[in-house]
């Protein structure tokens, strides 16, 4: 069993911000079908320095957590879920965290 973070900033570049309405989209149609046995949403607050800046940016942002199997297709479904909040909200940047786990349900 392998444990995933994905983690999700919801500040877009332009200032605005990724709605309640556009994550639940997107969660609906991007990740509940790559993960349809379930996983777990959380709200958080992240915090980053900005490259260019040196600035400490904090932002409102989601993690989704899930137990799954190691299988061929692992990889490739974190990829195209990571790509799409990338090009569809304009972010640099999806976090991605993956360790061995033990888990039972």
């Amino acid at each position: 069993m392998w444990q995933v973070s994905l983690l999700f900033g919801l500040n877009r570049p332009d200032g605005g911000h990724v709605s309640q309405r556009e994550w639940t989209r997107f969660v609906r149609d991007v990740v509940t079908p790559r993960f349809p046995a379930g996983f777990s949403v959380l709200r958080m607050t992240g915090q980053w320095r900005d490259e260019h800046s040196g600035r400490i940016i904090r932002e409102p942002s989601r993690v989704i957590w899930v137990a799954t199997p190691l299988s061929s297709d692992l990889r490739p479904r974190l990829e195209a879920i990571r790509q799409t909040y990338r090009q569809r909200f304009g972010q640099d940047s999806v976090g991605l965290v993956v360790t061995p786990g033990c888990a039972a349900f």
